[in-house]
């Protein structure tokens, strides 16, 4: 089973889960720098199965972007 976008979050920022919130954002969490997006985004690539390009790469500062993003892409992975 694959580990929800939050748990993914934490881990990858190493963060407790409890911070991880739908209000969270690159700009309000410690952790969460330019190396740390990085490694999340590819964590979530890995996850997923999913490729992340450069425009989305910039757009997904926020816990709430990220989950809308990759429920989006799995969607379309599925045709649904």
């Amino acid at each position: 089973m694959a580990r929800s976008v939050e748990e993914i979050i934490a881990a990858a920022l190493q963060l407790r889960p409890v911070d991880v919130t739908d209000d969270a954002e690159m700009t309000s969490l410690e952790g969460w720098d330019s190396l740390g997006h990085v490694n999340l985004m590819l964590e979530l690539e890995l996850e997923f199965g999913i490729t992340i390009d450069e425009a989305a790469v910039l757009s997904l500062t926020s816990v709430r972007a990220i989950r809308a993003f990759v429920a989006a892409r799995i969607s379309e992975d599925q045709g649904t």
